[in-house]
Parts: C-alpha cells; structure tokens; sequence
C-alpha cells in the first residue's frame, strides 16, 4: 500500500515535483529546497518556477514568470498559450511520477494541480496555501492534498479536520528578514546619509505594477522631496525593473531625486529606511519585519479595479488589503488604493510618518505585534520535515481512499 502512495526509500534518489508562481513563492520554494536537501541529499527537481528555483537545482519545465499575472482580464489573456502548456505538465506528471510534489501559494494554478495529483497519488504538501491571511478562507484545498503547512495560526483551525494534515509552521520570512550588517555598517556601504531623511519606495515586481505604479512613486518622492530637502530615497528593483536601471535613474534624476537602487529586497540597505511607501503584497510584510512604517498602495487597470471592488464585496469580503492589518485584524498601516493612490497622498503620508515621531513610534510598535503572530523562526525547517515525512510514509490512508472514488473535489 506504500509504494503505491508513492513513497521513497532512503538512500534513493528522492523526485520532487515543485510549483511556484509569484517571485516570492519561487524564492520561498527554492529556500525549502535548500532545506530539504540538507535533510536528504539526493534530490531530482522538476518544478514549474522562476530564477530561484532555477539556481536551486531544478529542471524548470515551465518559467512561471511567463504565467504569473495580476486579475482575471490578464488571466484571460494567457490563457491561449498557457494552458496547453499547463496541460502538457499534466502529462509529464503521469509519465514521470514524482515521489513528493510541493505546491507554493499560486492558488490559480496550483489548485489544480492538486486535483491532478490527487488523481495520480502524489503525496502533495501545500505550503503557504493560496488566501492563508484570510480568516474567513475556505477549506477546499484539505480536500486535495496530503499535508498543508501554513505561515499563520487562524489558517490552521481553517484547514484543520479534513484529510490533510495541517501544521502551522510559522513564516519563513521571520528567519529571512535578518540584516546582516549594523545601521551605521549598511548606511557606510551603501552611501546613505543617516542624518537626513530616508524612504524606500516599493512598486512591485510584475510588468504591470512597475508599469502603472512606478511613475506613482516617481512623482511622490519629487513631492516629499519638495517639503523635506535633502530626502534620500531606496528602490529595491526587481529583476523587471533592473533591465531599465539607467532609464529609471534619468527619470528620478530629472526631478533632481537622490535615487540609490538596490539589487532586490536588500534588508541591510533597506533598516536604514525612516519610512515606506509600498504596493500591496509580500514586500509589507518584510518591512513589518524591519519595524518600517509604511504607507500601502495599489494601482492598476480600470479592468483589475472593477475585479478588486466585485471580490471585495462579494467572494473575499475582507476589510483590508495589506498583510500587515490582515494579520493584525485591525488598521495599523494606512492603505490606499487606485484613485486614493495619488502621489499628493502617497507624500502626505510618507512625511507625515518621518515627521511625527509619536504617530511613527505607534505604527512601529503596532508592527512589532502584528509581527509576533508570525511564529518563532524555524518556519522552513519544520516545512522540510513534512517533505520528509510524506516521502518516507506516502499519502494517509483517508487520502487514499478518497483519491480512489474520486469523492470531494
């Protein structure tokens, strides 16, 4: 009954399956990869993924940087060339059957390779399930994997009492975000001036927000720059935004904008930032961590706008946009979104939190709390763990049974 729930001997070369779409979720499941490796040295790596996963040894099957969009309209879009390739993976899967697949956020697709691999009795670990942030999430992915380790409590009591066993590992962002220089070492380093004002500004790393958000915190920082002469300001690029390193220099230079690009979410350049300016998503969250205040956004196409208003209200019903007051449950950040997003009240708020020490020293030590929900570090380690349990034990009984009559999703 084992071997045919696909389980590995050890001193065997173990096959992985691993899917990530977002760069974030390709860099979490190259860092679990690493860990995994540690625990069984003999890996073969198939993934659907990006540079991380790349660098980590996997044969990528498909670029998930090609895939990962932002709303239903661009969905719709890609879905002509992307589904037969998807489909194709789903071929491969049968003819190549890995020992352990490994799911990394990425709902849109990856929910559906769950199916497929519940079909083939792949013991499946979904890590950072797809909505983990909501607690009003609904329960369906229990139904179709084997085991689930999620980065927040309230996602295990979710998830808790179907098939899957669900563990809370904690968030393997309170290990990763650890500046490794001091303040005044990163600040040597880096050029930066303590002694004047600094803020990083975070436009995201899709086509579409450097697209629509970059030019937002171009005009911003020319407006803060205005009222607090002298601002230094720090953009992590993404790999996106790096191919035009020269054109964004020339464009924040033009309004005389003391611009310092950095390579990525470089953490010791970025604890010298007094204050943020940020688009939704996982960077709000390493900024809590650096104890940052920050201001949240997002802006994008009327089309993504219409989608964002009709979930809101509807399906997601969440009060909230940003991690941060998702995880706190409560506002601690001020969010702002499409038409409120003006670079007039981008600034607004940027200076009024490098201004105003007691409103900056409140949103730091509210930060701070939201933080301690994340878990104790180790988040990674434990999720290698589970990886090692379903290759030495294959999928759970329960599990099984439903993958044979095909019942519950």
């Amino acid at each position: 009954m084992r071997e045919m729930a696909g389980t590995a001997r050890a001193g065997t070369t173990l096959k992985v399956f691993v899917s990530a779409g977002e760069t974030s979720g390709d860099r979490q499941a190259a860092a679990l990869l690493h860990a995994v490796r540690r625990l069984r040295p003999e890996l073969e790596i198939q993934a659907i993924g990006g540079a991380h996963l790349a660098a980590a040894g996997a044969d990528i099957w498909l670029d998930s940087r090609q895939a990962a969009v932002m709303g239903a309209g661009a969905a719709l879009t890609r879905a002509p060339t992307l589904i037969p390739k998807i489909l194709k993976i789903r071929k491969r899967l049968s003819q190549e059957r890995p020992d352990v697949a490994i799911l990394v956020d990425w709902g849109g697709v990856n929910v559906r390779l769950a199916r497929w691999l519940r079909q083939m009795v792949v013991p499946t670990l979904y890590y950072l399930p797809p909505r983990s942030w909501d607690r009003r999430a609904r329960r369906d992915v229990a139904f179709l994997v084997d085991a689930i380790a999620t980065q927040f409590p309230w996602s295990k009591h979710i998830l808790s009492g179907e098939t899957a066993r669900v563990e809370w590992v904690g968030h393997p962002l309170v290990d990763q975000v650890q500046p490794k220089m001091s303040k005044p070492e990163a600040a040597s380093s880096f050029g930066i001036d303590l002694k004047r004002p600094v803020v990083a500004l975070l436009p995201g790393s899709r086509k579409a927000e450097i697209r629509h958000c970059l030019p937002l915190l171009r005009d911003a920082a020319a407006l803060i720059n205005n009222q607090l002469p002298g601002a230094q300001f720090l953009l992590p690029a993404s790999e996106e935004a790096r191919r035009s390193k020269l054109k964004l220099l020339r464009a924040f230079r033009s309004k005389k904008i003391d611009l310092i690009i950095l390579d990525g979410m470089n953490y010791d350049a970025l604890q010298c930032a007094g204050a943020a300016a940020a688009v939704s998503g996982t960077v709000t969250l390493e900024l809590a961590l650096l104890g940052i205040p920050m201001v949240v956004f997002y802006r994008g196409s009327l089309g993504a706008w219409v989608q964002y208003q009709i979930a809101r209200r509807t399906t997601m019903q969440i009060p909230f946009f940003s991690l941060p007051n998702l995880i706190a449950d409560r506002p601690i950040v001020t969010e702002l979104v499409q038409y409120q997003a003006s670079a007039k009240r981008i600034s607004e708020e940027v200076v009024s939190l490098l201004s105003d020490a007691e409103r900056r020293e409140k949103v730091t030590v509210d930060l701070a709390s939201a933080c301690r929900q994340l878990g104790p570090p180790g988040a990674v380690r434990r999720t290698a763990e589970m990886v090692m349990d379903l290759a030495a034990y294959g999928v759970r009984e329960p599990f099984l049974q439903l993958a044979r009559t095909g019942t519950r999703g």
